[in-house]
């Protein structure tokens, strides 16, 4: 028999050698629960004190902000969640949420909840119970399995989730569901044998990326019913039994691009139905061994198909009752000197579409394409950029004055269209090319083209966040693609042929927190920073100094502006407005650091986020080498008479266009331009003038009544325009 004090030293060794639930839980308080203090933490099952062992009794107890955290083991329950909570599992194969096949496992009701490292399987069996259903908006559902529901994930009229690096499978109908859900991320995810992949339905806005898409048993991603400007993009997606894509009723101004589409049964992507789709975009994939079609177009207007990849299709695309479909620069199984025909058909009579430049060689998977202009910055190039590091920022920074080179582009005048949300991100744009490129050459974007290309209108404007993921699928050109013509109203529109070879586009975007060493830190690292402002109308009285708002002063609108420096002396932040430069300090104006405190609402994220936007990694063709052109007479804002110019004295007139100038007899229309061998004069679509050497000038009388000028500066098959309306007095 042992003696009483080696059982008790027995005892006390095996204490110290077993690991505590408290131990447990700290291992796993670093990666999930950091800043967190215990009382903000409630534990479920386990057995330290205090754990209880039903999730919803925990939910229940908990308040907005707090953490559950589950131990593992499988738990039967049906959960509601009202509250803004993290949900947070210790290992997601073992800690296992059941819903014994009844309802919802999960119901979310609350805003920004996050639920996280758990396995959510066996919803009830009718079409609606899911694994997860979201009510509540900015979800994020992260590193979790969800098996064997009716519908694993399903977002239903609630936006701006993130799902990322989730495995979702087996599901008996779709693996993740958007309704009328708009501005979610869904990437890095697994999404295998459920019967549809992801079906969204009346989606906006959506980023669907980087996902391994594979051997769902019908579809892999559909979207219905009104689904728009979704982009799909980088994923794999594959070995479905119809498509790896589909498109279908009303679906417009979607991108696809850079997708790996790999030997699907049908069509690798379908667009359209009897009632079709428009304005889509499939760019930049590689399309291969597709059992039916590799691309299959039926009812759909104005789709761009360019700079794809088509490899042992069973029939590489063909189309049916389409109309204004461009196939561009696709590589067609095989070297191609001659442009390539693409058989389809219009009601019963068999049709042709043609490729005139189809590629010489598959793309890889990087940026699709060759330019062989001047200064061409591919995806992978990293740019040489200004570090700082938090806390440790110079007294003063301004984009203007960097080692005595001013990087930014001469301030423009927006007015009298509500585009301000492109101007500044096009100064942004245009500082940070001129830094990559290490030279202030002129870079002038279109602001008109990334305005009115993702959706913007006259009436209601543009979501910032709209343009700027364009800028990511599409990118910007330069100016005279699309020149600005400064209407207050939307008219047709369309860039200069070939400008997708003329763009600027950038990797990411985001939203910088709203404190003084956050901001200085991205201005310096990422460039000008695009911000969401309420005016007061106290600033249309600015002239100069530093402006701090005043509070009775009434708010007018919204406006969005740029961030091109800071002064600590003066602490203030340096902002460049888009009314030209006659406003302000040379267009620009002085703004309190203490103005972007919330009792100011000068910053007001009215687009989402914080109100504070960067863009960075930027990259394409940075400086094309083609013409360009300017009128210079007539301008904006002025009046002529007899060829004598003045500032208009009454801007606002009942009938008369604002803006355009006003002309009574002869005027010279006078134009810069450069790298042109010809400028040709244009009134209302009708060549005028030509004029072959500079300076380029036309001597005319304009016509009573409003008409527009364009000219067209051209150098070989390369050609820029610029216009202006102008308006004629007998």
């Amino acid at each position: 028999m042992l003696h009483l004090k080696q059982i008790i030293l027995c005892l006390l060794v095996c204490t110290l050698l077993i690991p505590s639930e408290t131990a447990l839980m700290n291992n796993h308080r670093c990666r999930y629960t950091e800043g967190l203090s215990w009382n903000d933490i409630h534990h479920v099952g386990g057995s330290g004190l205090g754990n209880v062992s039903s999730i919803q009794a925990a939910i229940d107890e908990a308040d907005d902000g707090d953490t559950i955290y589950i131990y593992p083991g499988i738990y039967q329950e049906n959960l509601h969640i009202d509250k803004s909570i993290h949900l947070i599992g210790q290992e997601r194969d073992t800690t296992i949420i059941d819903g014994s096949y009844s309802g919802d496992v999960i119901t979310v009701a609350a805003e920004d909840v996050t639920i996280q490292e758990l396995t959510i399987q066996h919803s009830g069996t009718s079409g609606r119970d899911a694994g997860i259903e979201l009510q509540g908006d900015n979800a994020s559902i992260l590193d979790i399995i969800i098996r064997e529901n009716t519908i694993g994930l399903f977002a239903f009229v609630s936006n701006h989730h993130t799902m990322v690096n989730n495995l979702v499978t087996t599901n008996k109908d779709y693996g993740i569901h958007l309704y009328e859900s708009t501005g979610s991320l869904l990437s890095e995810n697994t999404i295998t044998a459920n019967r549809w992949g992801i079906l969204c339905i009346y989606g906006i806005g959506n980023h669907i990326s980087d996902n391994l898409i594979d051997a769902n048993t019908i579809t892999g991603i559909w979207l219905l019913r009104g689904s728009g400007d979704n982009t799909i993009c980088n994923n794999t997606i594959s070995h479905h039994g119809k498509h790896g894509i589909l498109l279908y009723l009303f679906c417009n101004d979607n991108t696809i691009s850079q997708n790996l589409i790999d030997a699907n049964m049908k069509y690798g992507i379908m667009v359209g139905s009897h009632w079709g789709c428009d304005s889509n975009h499939i760019t930049g994939n590689i399309i291969r061994s597709q059992g039916t079609c590799g691309v299959y177009l039926r009812a759909s207007s104005n789709t761009l198909v360019t700079d794809n990849t088509f490899l042992e299709n069973n029939r590489d695309a063909t189309f049916d009752d389409c109309s204004s479909t461009s196939w561009d620069g696709n590589y067609w199984g095989q070297p191609r000197t001659l442009p390539y025909p693409i058989v389809g058909k219009n009601g019963l009579l068999p049709s042709i579409n043609i490729d005139w430049h189809p590629a010489q060689t598959p793309y890889d998977e990087s940026l699709p394409g060759d330019n062989p202009l001047t200064i061409f910055a591919t995806q992978d190039e990293s740019s040489s950029r200004i570090q700082s590091q938090d806390g440790d920022h110079p007294s003063s920074f301004d984009w203007r004055d960097i080692d005595g080179v001013d990087y930014t582009s001469p301030v423009k005048n927006q007015a009298p269209a509500p585009t301000c949300e492109t101007y500044a991100l096009c100064a942004a744009l245009e500082t940070i090319v001129h830094y990559q490129v290490g030279d202030n050459f002129g870079c002038d974007l279109s602001e008109a083209h990334l305005f009115f290309y993702p959706g913007g209108t006259c009436q209601w404007g543009v979501d910032v966040q709209q343009p700027a993921e364009y800028l990511i699928t599409h990118g910007v050109p330069d100016e005279g693609c699309f020149p600005d013509p400064h209407r207050p109203y939307d008219f047709p529109f369309e860039s200069l042929p070939g400008w997708e070879e003329r763009t600027v586009k950038i990797k990411e975007w985001g939203w910088v927190d709203n404190t003084v060493e956050a901001i200085k830190s991205a201005l310096i690292d990422h460039g000008p920073l695009v911000i969401c402002q309420m005016t007061r109308r106290d600033l249309d009285l600015y002239h100069g100094g530093v402006y701090t708002p005043r509070l009775t002063s009434p708010i007018q609108r919204g406006h969005v502006v740029a961030i091109v420096g800071y002064d600590d002396q003066e602490q203030c932040w340096i902002i460049r407005n888009s009314a030209g430069e006659s406003w302000g300090e040379e267009g620009y104006f002085r703004v309190s650091y203490e103005t972007f405190d919330e009792i100011y609402t000068f910053i007001f994220p009215f687009y989402g986020g914080t109100g504070i936007l960067y863009v960075d990694g930027i990259y394409g063709n940075l400086m094309p080498d083609v013409p360009t052109v300017e009128i210079v007479t007539p301008q904006l804002f002025h009046t002529y008479v007899m060829g004598k110019g003045f500032s208009t004295m009454f801007k606002r007139v009942d009938d008369l266009q604002r803006g355009a100038p006003r002309i009574v007899g002869p005027i010279t229309i006078t134009v810069a331009a450069s790298k042109a061998d010809e400028v040709a004069f244009y009134l209302d679509s009708e060549l005028q003038w030509t004029d072959d050497e500079a300076p380029f000038t036309w001597e005319t009388e304009i016509p009573s009544g409003l008409h527009t000028l364009e000219v067209i500066a051209s150098k070989g098959v390369s050609f820029s325009k610029d216009i202006i309306d102008v308006i004629g007095f007998p």
